[in-house]
C-alpha cells in the first residue's frame, strides 16, 4: 500500500508538473499575441478597484466604470461596492438610483471608513425625488438587478428606492434567471415576489388614497390661497385619519411629479379623475377649501370633502366642516375629524356592475338625467334602485328600473323599436326621471348655497312688500270714493277720499321690495 501510494504521489507530480508548464507556455504565448484576459474582470483590491473606477469616471466613461463595478460585485457582492455603485450612478446623473445604493450602503456597511458614511448620509437626506419603494423578495443570496445593473443580493435590508416610470427588475441565481417590467408610481409601495422554480413573478401594489386639495370661492369671488402652513395640517390631519386603514395615502404635489400637466384644473372632476388614474389611485379624496379673511389677520376656513372611488362619478360620502379663526393646530384636528367620518362610510359601501346591451348598438344610456355612455355599456355603479333611459335617433326611447345588488352584475338587455323620436337628437326631457349622479364638484356645489342672511333678509322683504302693496291697492281703491257716514240728507257727498298719491306711493315701494325679495331668494349663490 505504501509502495503504491508512493508511486502514485510521483505520478501525480510529474502531472501537475507537466500541466503548469503547459498552462505558462499558453500564457506567454497569450502574452505574446496580446490577448489578455476580459476586460473589466476585476480580481483587484478594493483599493485598487476604486482607483481603476474613479480614473474611468475622470474621463466620463462610465460604461467602463460600470463593468468595473458591476463585474466585481458579481464575483463578490460587498457593501463597499455599492457605494462605488452608487458614485458610478450619481457621475452619471442617475441621482434616485445613487439615493438607493447610497441607502443600502448604509444598512449593509461593513468596515468602510466615516467620510464614507457622511457622503451617503448627506446623498439620502438631499431634496425630495419622483420615486417609489419596490420590495423584492426570492431565492436566499440571488442577484438583484435593475435596469441591468446589479444592486444588492436577496434578501435586501432594504426595499429598492427607485426613480418613477419603467424599470426592469431581475433576480439571478446560478444560471437561473428572471425578469420583470415594472412600472414605479410615486410615494407608493410595491412588492415583487420572484419564484424562480415556477418561473412566476407576482407584483402587488399597495392601495392608496390621492388626496386632492383646492381653494374654492363663492359665486363671483376670486378663491383665496391657501398657506403651506394650512395645506401641511390639512395633509396632517388626512394622515393622521387613515393611520392604520388598509391603504396609505398620497398627496397632490406627489402624485403631480408624474403628471405636472394637470396642475391648473385640479377643481375639475375629468382632471381629478384623470390624475387619479395616472397614479393608479383607490380612491380620491376631493377636499374643497374656502378661505374667508377675518379682521387682524385670523382666517376661516370652510372644508368640503367628498371621496370617490375613480370609476364612479357619485361620491361614496361627503360632509363639510368649519374651521373658526383657524389655526394650524385647529385645522389639523378638524380634518382628523372630518376624514375620520368620510373615508369609513365610503369605504363601506358597496358597489355592483351595470352592464346595458341594446339592438342595435350605439343607444344612449342616461342614468336619471345623466348620459353614462351607448351600449353596449359596462360601469361600475354604487349598489341600489337607479331609473335607466335608452334612446337612439329614429328609435322609441325605453325607460326602465333596474336594482343594482353588491358585487354582482346586472344586465339589461333591450331591443328599440323603430318609433316616436324621429330625427331627434336628444330625449325629451319629461322622459327623464328626477335623478342625477352629477359629480360632487365642491366648487360648484358652493355657488348653490345661499347665505342665511340672504334667507333672512330676502323673506322680510317679500312679506313686507306684500303687505305694503296690499294697503297701496287698496288706497287706490277708495281713491275718488265718499267718505262714509259724511253724506247729507239728499245723498249729497260731504267729503271724498284722494288717497291717489299715497296709493301709488306704497303699491310702488311695496312692489320693489317684493322684486327685491325674490331675487336674494331666487338668484344661486
Amino acid at each position: 500500500m505504501r509502495a503504491r501510494r508512493s508511486s502514485f504521489a510521483t505520478a501525480g507530480s510529474a502531472s501537475v508538473r507537466a500541466v503548469v508548464l503547459i498552462l505558462l507556455v499558453l500564457g506567454m504565448a497569450q502574452g505574446a499575441s496580446g490577448k489578455g484576459p476580459r476586460r473589466g474582470a476585476v480580481k483587484a483590491t478594493p483599493a485598487v478597484l476604486r482607483e481603476k473606477v474613479q480614473a474611468a469616471l475622470a474621463r466620463s466613461d462610465f460604461a467602463e466604470a460600470h463593468k468595473l463595478v458591476d463585474d466585481s460585485y458579481r464575483q463578490a457582492p460587498q457593501p463597499e461596492k455599492l457605494f462605488l455603485l452608487a458614485q458610478v450612478a450619481q457621475a452619471e446623473g442617475q441621482a434616485q438610483a445613487a439615493r438607493d445604493l447610497f441607502r443600502r450602503f448604509l444598512a449593509d456597511m461593513g468596515t468602510e471608513g466615516p467620510q464614507s458614511q457622511k457622503l451617503a448620509q448627506s446623498a439620502v437626506a438631499g431634496p425630495l425625488l419622483p420615486s417609489g419603494e419596490v420590495n423584492v423578495e426570492g431565492d436566499r443570496g440571488a442577484l438583484v438587478y435593475v435596469d441591468d445593473h446589479p444592486v444588492g443580493v436577496l434578501p435586501l435590508l432594504t426595499p429598492l428606492w427607485l426613480s418613477t416610470g419603467a424599470h426592469k427588475i431581475s433576480v439571478l441565481s446560478g444560471s437561473k434567471r428572471q425578469e420583470e417590467q415594472y412600472k414605479v408610481l410615486a410615494a407608493r409601495k410595491a412588492d415583487l415576489r420572484f419564484n424562480l422554480s415556477s418561473d412566476v413573478v407576482v407584483a402587488t401594489l399597495q392601495p392608496a388614497a390621492l388626496l386632492v386639495l383646492f381653494p374654492t370661492a363663492s359665486e363671483g369671488q376670486k378663491p383665496l390661497s391657501l398657506s403651506s402652513d394650512e395645506v401641511s395640517a390639512l395633509e396632517q390631519g388626512a394622515q393622521s385619519a387613515l393611520s392604520g386603514k388598509p391603504f396609505g395615502l398620497q398627496t397632490q404635489s406627489v402624485a403631480l411629479l408624474a403628471a405636472p400637466h394637470l396642475a391648473n384644473c385640479l377643481a375639475d372632476w375629468n382632471c381629478q379623475k384623470t390624475l387619479g388614474e395616472e397614479n393608479q389611485a383607490n380612491w380620491l379624496l376631493l377636499l374643497s377649501v374656502e378661505v374667508t379673511q377675518r379682521w387682524r389677520g385670523a382666517r376661516d376656513l370652510k372644508l368640503r370633502l367628498a371621496a370617490h372611488d375613480p370609476a364612479i362619478a357619485e361620491p361614496a360620502a361627503s360632509a363639510e366642516r368649519m374651521c373658526t379663526a383657524c389655526t394650524a393646530d385647529k385645522a389639523k384636528q378638524i380634518a382628523t375629524e372630518l376624514f375620520g367620518v368620510v373615508v369609513p362610510e365610503a369605504t363601506s359601501r358597496p358597489r355592483g356592475t351595470l352592464i346595458v346591451q341594446s339592438v342595435p348598438d350605439g343607444a344612449e344610456v342616461h342614468l336619471g338625467a345623466r348620459l353614462m355612455g351607448h351600449t353596449p355599456l359596462k360601469r361600475t355603479v354604487w349598489a341600489g334602485t337607479y331609473p335607466l333611459v335608452i334612446s337612439k335617433r329614429g328609435f322609441s326611447p325605453l325607460q326602465r328600473e333596474v336594482t343594482v345588488t353588491a358585487g354582482q352584475r346586472q344586465t339589461v338587455e333591450v331591443t328599440l323599436l323603430l318609433g316616436t323620436l324621429g330625427d331627434a337628437t336628444k330625449v325629451p326631457s319629461s322622459l327623464l326621471p328626477e335623478y342625477s349622479e352629477e359629480p360632487s364638484n365642491p366648487a360648484k356645489t358652493a355657488a348653490g348655497l345661499r347665505p342665511r342672511w340672504r334667507i333672512v333678509t330676502g323673506a322680510s322683504a317679500v312679506v313686507l312688500g306684500a303687505v305694503t302693496v296690499g294697503f297701496g291697492i287698496s288706497a287706490l281703491a277708495v281713491n275718488n270714493h265718499c267718505v262714509a257716514g259724511l253724506q247729507d240728507a239728499s245723498m249729497q257727498c260731504g267729503q271724498i277720499y284722494d288717497t291717489l298719491p299715497p296709493g301709488a306711493a306704497l303699491t310702488s315701494v311695496g312692489g320693489v321690495a317684493l322684486l327685491a325679495g325674490s331675487m336674494l331668494l331666487a338668484w344661486p349663490g
